[in-house]
């Protein structure tokens, strides 16, 4: 990150767009961690949503969300 300037870990996708501003990252009782961050909806442009999606970590530490773009669908995490 000092030497590009940054990694982008959410990038936009046809429903979302605009992505970022994460919140808060916590992890779930199945220890896989999760990330929150807003978004616009452009089916609904009018302010900004909030998103969750699962974050994993290369092996070098950084995170990333599969696939670079919010998730339209996905499994929830596990929280009792």
């Amino acid at each position: 990150m000092l030497e590009n300037g940054y990694n982008i870990v959410v990038g936009n996708n046809e429903r979302f767009v605009g992505n970022g501003h994460c919140s808060e990252i916590v992890q779930d009782d199945a220890g896989q961690d999760w990330i929150f961050y807003h978004g616009v909806d452009v089916n609904q442009p009018k302010g900004r949503v909030l998103l969750l999606d699962q974050i994993k970590w290369d092996e070098e530490g950084w995170p990333y969300v599969e696939g670079g773009t919010p998730s339209l669908t996905a499994p929830a995490p596990e929280f009792k």
